[in-house]
């Protein structure tokens, strides 16, 4: 935003910097306003003019260049495409793109802040646990469990028995 130029009326400090009465400063414009409304300070008159006097002194006129004009026999060069920088191939972020669908094939869940190393990662343990996962336990006779035999019908629980193992169950029936 653009500073108003401002003179003080009075002395007086603004931001770090002490004024004194009748000297030019800026100021911005809702500070300006403020800084007038209570009369510690008046528009600087002679800056637009102070300012349009310093833009009107010309800079040194330079001599006029001169193009010379291409051979009629020369071919024409051929047009440059320019590619703008947000149509520009990422072939980064083709990569990340499917990292990020092999990890979600995979039953990740991918977050959007992770790169190719932490894709990568995550791939290589989720396969690794998807191998072990898979991958038929090496069986030897010490860790071998026997097979589960059928439970005999005398041991069976039966209302009875549930009876004696809850007597406070059963004595809540009896009341």
């Amino acid at each position: 935003m653009p500073k108003q130029k401002l003179i003080a009326t009075r002395a007086f400090t603004y931001g770090t910097r002490y004024l004194v009465a009748d000297e030019a400063f800026e100021a911005k414009p809702r500070d300006a306003r403020v800084l007038k409304a209570i009369g510690k300070a008046r528009d600087d008159l002679d800056a637009p003019v102070q300012e349009a006097l310093a833009q009107s002194v010309a800079p040194v006129a330079q001599p006029p260049v001169t193009i010379a004009p291409a051979p009629a026999h020369a071919a024409a060069p051929a047009p440059v495409h320019v590619v703008p920088p947000h149509e520009e191939p990422h072939h980064d972020h083709d990569a990340l793109d499917a990292l990020r669908a092999e990890a979600t094939a995979l039953g990740l869940h991918v977050d959007r802040r992770w790169g190719e190393a932490r894709l990568m990662q995550e791939i290589d343990d989720a396969r690794e646990k998807a191998a072990k996962d898979h991958a038929p336990a090496p069986e030897s006779p010490e860790t071998e469990t026997p097979a589960a035999e059928p439970p005999d019908e005398a041991v069976a629980m039966t209302t009875d028995s549930a009876a004696e193992l809850l007597p406070h169950a059963w004595k809540r029936d009896e009341e």
